[in-house]
């Protein structure tokens, strides 16, 4: 387990590793791909879940919660249900937004190419 303590000092470097490998879309290989996904997956799961960091994690990452349901509508990952169902424990921990905050966020999102932007992190605080 991930104790949420201790691993405060190091959510600022891995973080974001944790997430540019969930975004990647680069030519890594497939096989070492879906590995790496899965992993990366479980861990944000438990990062999450350990620290209770839901909501800072979507504001300083807003692209996250699109981009992972995004997945899921186009079914890139279709033959492999335990892939599939490590996304959807993935936005299971994330949480549940109301409709209308998701699509500002979601807005939010498409507008800020970075994915780091301080203004759909203030949509989240509205």
């Amino acid at each position: 387990d991930v104790s949420g303590q201790e691993m405060r000092p190091f959510l600022a470097d891995l973080l974001p590793m944790l997430v540019e490998t969930i975004q990647d879309q680069g030519n890594v290989a497939r096989s070492l791909k879906r590995d790496q996904l899965e992993q990366a997956y479980i861990a944000l799961r438990m990062v999450i879940e350990n620290t209770g960091l839901v909501t800072e994690i979507t504001g300083k990452h807003p692209s996250l919660l699109p981009f992972l349901i995004d997945v899921l509508r186009l079914d890139v990952h279709a033959g492999d249900w335990q892939h599939r169902q490590a996304i959807l424990r993935c936005i299971g921990t994330l949480g549940a937004l109301d409709p209308a905050r998701f699509r500002r966020l979601q807005a939010g999102a498409k507008t800020d190419p970075a994915g780091g932007g301080d203004a759909a992190a203030m949509l989240l605080l509205e």
